[in-house]
């Protein structure tokens, strides 16, 4: 169940893709240790524009088609990698990129709650409907505005009804995507 160009061969090291690296030998059989610029530090990759990734998610960038691996959150990744969104919505690692979407830094959404279920034992079932609370938190020093989510249910078997969101004194009706992005900005 679920919610929510560059070619060249590494030898003897065994840092996969999306670890830091100082020399090609530090990464594993087939990966590169990259650098894109001065003073960033290098990660090991591989080209992927002709050949899937062995691991990790391949991406358009704007050095080209490169693997990298995925993230959850800002500070899941190394050095000076950025957990950042890709076109179809995949997390990955990877420098600032004209090609992604930075996440929110600071924003979790680690937690959330069964507020109820069709036969109320506190387990999504097959075939049950349900509600459930998402809990995002700022674990930033500074204020995060302008925040709106999504749900997508990754499992085919899954479906979202319909979505609302909190706005005192009463819920506001997001889309059945789950999306409140067509919400005025002052209520989202």
């Amino acid at each position: 169940m679920g919610f929510v160009l560059i070619l060249a061969a590494g030898c003897g090291g065994d840092a996969s893709v999306g670890n830091l690296c100082s020399v090609d030998d530090d990464c594993g059989y087939g990966l590169q240790c990259f650098k894109p610029a001065e003073g960033i530090r290098p990660i090991c990759t591989v080209g992927c524009a002709d050949d899937p990734c062995e691991s990790g998610t391949c991406i358009t960038s704007e050095f080209g088609d490169v693997c990298t691996s995925a993230c959850e959150r800002s500070g899941d990744c190394p050095g000076d990698l950025l957990c950042q969104s890709t076109a179809s919505g995949e997390k990955i690692c990877w420098y600032e990129d004209e090609f992604l979407e930075p996440l929110p830094s600071g924003l979790l959404v680690e937690n959330f709650k069964l507020v109820s279920d069709t036969n109320n034992d506190g387990a999504l079932n097959p075939g049950e409907s349900a509600v459930l609370q998402f809990y995002p938190t700022n674990v930033s020093t500074g204020n995060i505005e302008g925040v709106w989510a999504e749900l997508v249910a990754t499992d085919t078997t899954i479906s979202v009804g319909n979505c609302k969101q909190p706005a005192y004194p009463n819920w506001l009706p997001c889309s059945a995507a789950c999306s409140c992005e067509a919400l005025a900005s002052e209520t989202r």
